[in-house]
């Protein structure tokens, strides 16, 4: 964490010093011994890091979290969101800003000729770190701390706000019902419930495909719906479920419910998720783009764990999958 605080506040420094230079960057010598320069440059830095926290707040917000209403657009819609009014924010507080220097010296924005060239050299800056937290959203100092410190308030405030529309709340517990699909055992219905009069979200056991476990990505579960969910929790949950040897982890990040997988005959080691829970999540997992696949690879490190379980899967307790998992 430290290491990319470090890496953020020099490339912070280096993005402040090409804004207020622009095209003369090169005259280094000339703008350090310049006291106007540096204080415009101790100024400028911090203001970097709040448009920062600005862009990252957005991101969580319409691509990370994306609480009710949001929470039904497509992955596509957000980005939208995401990049224009996490832009337009910025440049409103920067332009605003410069707004009350130039006053103070008897001019405007417009009068300046900032608005006629020179704002491009922070536009392009403000694009580019919008489109790198788009990509790479973990190398981004407030995701990581909004990911750690503010995901509970975050995960509480998704999964309350609009308690109070009978037809919101029906819709959804509409959508959150599912059928369980196995080739092994007829299929019976179950729902994710949220319990009347409190904040605690439940699930069966049953229904979750796999949890995925990360700091830095935060972390979830998908359910056999193809739903994503974030939720609060470390790998150690797993330790209280009677089922707890059916979540075999197969890679770095991934515990998969193998009831749902069978073993491949093709690769040694992998498993094939069943085509009727395959289809019946394509769609979820289509909408919020989730790479499925990579979600499901099993590493080489993780495949004695995968054999183990095929070696043992007959003698495994079926007791405990009507147990629910209570969430936050």
């Amino acid at each position: 964490m430290w290491k990319l605080v470090t890496y953020t506040f020099l490339i912070s420094c280096a993005c402040a010093y090409i804004i207020i230079t622009r095209q003369h960057f090169y005259n280094l010598f000339h703008y350090a011994s310049s006291g106007l320069f540096r204080t415009m440059f101790i100024i400028t830095v911090p203001l970097l890091w709040v448009y920062m926290f600005f862009s990252n707040m957005s991101y969580n917000i319409f691509l990370g979290y994306r609480p009710r209403p949001l929470h039904k657009w497509k992955k596509k819609s957000g980005a939208i969101a995401y990049f224009l009014i996490g832009f337009l924010i910025i440049s409103c507080l920067h332009i605003g800003m410069l707004e009350l220097l130039f006053e103070m010296h008897g001019q405007t924005v417009w009068s300046s000729g900032y608005l006629h060239g020179d704002v491009f050299f922070f536009a392009a800056i403000v694009w580019g770190y919008h489109f790198m937290i788009y990509k790479k959203p973990h190398w981004a100092v407030f995701n990581r701390l909004i990911w750690n410190l503010f995901k509970g308030g975050l995960i509480w405030a998704q999964n309350n706000a609009g308690k109070g529309e009978d037809e919101s709340y029906e819709e959804d517990n509409e959508l959150a019902e599912m059928t369980i699909l196995s080739a092994e055992e007829p299929g019976e219905a179950y729902g994710r419930e949220e319990l009347p009069g409190g904040t605690e979200r439940r699930i069966q056991v049953f229904n979750i495909l796999l949890l995925h476990f990360s700091k830095s990505e935060g972390t979830y579960f998908i359910d056999t719906q193809g739903n994503r969910t974030y939720c609060r929790c470390t790998s150690s949950v797993l330790k209280s479920w009677e089922v707890s040897p059916w979540f075999v982890k197969v890679n770095r990040k991934v515990y998969l419910n193998m009831w749902y997988f069978a073993e491949s005959r093709d690769m040694p080691g992998a498993v094939l998720l069943e085509e009727v829970v395959a289809r019946k999540i394509a769609k979820g997992v289509q909408e919020q783009e989730l790479d499925l696949r990579e979600l499901t690879e099993v590493s080489v490190r993780c495949r004695p764990n995968v054999k183990q379980h095929f070696k043992e899967r007959d003698r495994l307790a079926t007791e405990g999958w009507g147990k629910y998992f209570y969430y936050d």
